[in-house]
């Protein structure tokens, strides 16, 4: 470990933000390390300088008001995003998102239309994330909303469904189609802000299941 006096100073800070700070604001951070693990381990191995230089470009990267810095998703074999079917996607929003609720919710009208798209990220065949994206209008234009997105519950926070929303953005968004939207629930609102979309309108419940809001995100 790097015995510069300023490295111990530094990883001291963070751990003060990460015991003392963080709780107070919520754990959104959605990488795996989270932003303070890693900037700890960067003080350690790399010393004050690069240290300090990598901590920053991270956390450039994991904040909601930009898309710059370094993203440090982890790094898997075999890891990859592909269309699936809608009988796939609809065992995982049972388990992930629907639990005790009728099977009349895991079911959406857009799911037999030529124009919907079921994705999901698999590492080594097996299924992490996925989401349904639905033609439709927003704002009068033509996009794309996203539903029914989930992560299995051990790859929470480790940046895999930033990945495949990084995907959506890159793949499926167009000079035509420039918006991607969701109704989001509560406790995914700072998910899709770190991935840089925008609230707008005013929170709406939707029965059986909570608390939601409109964002989007525009190309």
């Amino acid at each position: 470990m790097n015995k510069n006096p300023l490295v111990f100073f530094c990883i001291f800070c963070v751990k003060v933000y990460s015991y003392l700070l963080s709780p107070m604001i919520g754990k959104n951070c959605r990488f795996f390390p989270t932003c303070s693990e890693y900037a700890i381990e960067c003080f350690r191995n790399f010393g004050f300088i690069k240290g300090g230089w990598l901590s920053i470009k991270r956390i450039l990267r994991c904040h909601p008001w930009g898309n710059f810095g370094y993203d440090p998703v982890l790094k898997v074999k075999e890891l990859k995003i592909k269309k699936v079917s809608k009988f796939l996607l609809q065992k995982f929003r049972k388990k992930y998102l629907y639990e005790g609720l009728s099977g009349d919710f895991l079911f959406y009208k857009e799911d037999n239309l030529k124009t919907t798209v079921h994705l999901a990220l698999l590492i080594e065949d097996e299924v992490i994330s996925g989401l349904t994206l639905i033609k439709t209008k927003f704002n009068n234009h033509d996009s794309l909303q996203i539903r029914g997105m989930f992560t299995i519950t051990d790859f929470c926070r480790k940046g895999f469904g930033s990945q495949l929303i990084t995907y959506v953005k890159s793949k499926f968004l167009t000079n035509d189609i420039k918006y991607l939207w969701c109704n989001s629930r509560f406790e995914a609102i700072s998910f899709y802000k770190k991935n840089n979309f925008k609230e707008i309108g005013n929170f709406f419940i939707k029965k059986h299941i909570g608390k939601h809001k409109k964002l989007y995100f525009k190309l």
